[in-house]
């Protein structure tokens, strides 16, 4: 789910973490990439080069992606273009790596009127809820929701804990849980998700990896020249939210980035 704010923070080692770990190497032998530089993705428009850390960001940020990419089998261009498309989406350019899930009243009636009236007493309030999106994170991913359940959201606050973090805004109680696993398992840690999920907003490896590691799991079949950003955008949102968007990232991004020989 897409956010509105968050904050990335500066770091050491590739792509720098500022969280202590006391984790096994990385990796022994660094597989091959499909390398991209800080000129390709600032000419693809992928981070936002107003934001005063944009120059530091974005050298974390690629040295992330060439180092860790090939891990995840995002080894060709086609892989990478829509990897980037879709977090370019997710987290609006990299500019924002956690869900605030804040509405204005005319957010609710336009896009959730089935729920939301002022007039309608069998429906809720708008005003109870405009401005407060951790009423809001409850009301579309709490225990009680439609979607919490799916999400593994079993808990009253889960909808809110669990709200989209990093470049791919992983979500929800169940998704915090596998990575968790993943990431204990792979680099021989003991960082626990569930019980820290801001640690996916506010470190830049972290952020990075678990947008890797959702792209793995969720994008199905191999990506080639054939496959569509309507395609990817279904198994990464499991809806098409924000697919105009998408498609106009994924058509810059292949302007630039489309050699992986380098």
């Amino acid at each position: 789910m897409r956010s509105r704010r968050g904050t990335v923070a500066g770091l050491s080692g590739p792509g720098g973490s500022a969280v202590p770990q006391n984790c096994k190497n990385d990796m022994t032998v660094k597989p091959k990439p499909c390398d991209t530089s800080v000129d390709e993705l600032a000419n693809a428009s992928w981070l936002h080069k107003d934001k005063p850390s944009y120059q530091e960001r974005s050298e974390r940020i690629d040295s992330l992606l060439n180092y860790y990419t090939g891990r995840f089998g995002i080894a060709n261009k086609y892989k990478l273009q829509h990897f980037l498309a879709q977090a370019a989406e997710e987290s609006d350019g990299l500019s924002d790596m956690t869900g605030d899930l804040y509405y204005s009243k005319e957010n609710l009636l336009e896009h959730y009127s089935y729920a939301f009236s002022d007039t309608d007493p069998n429906k809720l309030d708008p005003d109870d809820y405009a401005g407060h999106p951790q009423k809001m994170a409850e009301f579309l991913m709490g225990p009680n929701s439609i979607q919490g359940p799916i999400l593994g959201n079993d808990h009253d606050g889960d909808g809110w804990k669990y709200r989209g973090r990093g470049i791919l805004q992983l979500t929800g109680r169940y998704n915090y849980t596998q990575f968790t696993s993943y990431y204990q398992n792979e680099f021989n840690c003991t960082l626990d998700f569930v019980q820290n999920p801001d640690l996916l907003a506010t470190d830049d490896k972290l952020a990075v990896l678990s947008g890797m590691w959702y792209f793995m799991n969720r994008v199905s079949g191999d990506i080639d020249e054939n496959t569509t950003v309507d395609e990817v955008t279904y198994d990464v949102n499991g809806g098409y939210n924000g697919l105009d968007q998408r498609k106009q990232y994924f058509n810059d991004i292949k302007q630039y980035i489309n050699d992986c020989s380098k």
